[in-house]
């Protein structure tokens, strides 16, 4: 992958670590 869009994802890949916890991926998994 070229580096710089790697660097641009990062901020957005913390962002989303941040909301997909375990409480979401359980209640997620409970939807299905």
């Amino acid at each position: 992958m070229n580096l710089s869009i790697q660097e641009e994802l990062k901020p957005f890949a913390e962002e989303l670590q941040r909301y997909i916890t375990p409480e979401f991926l359980e209640e997620l998994a409970r939807e299905m």
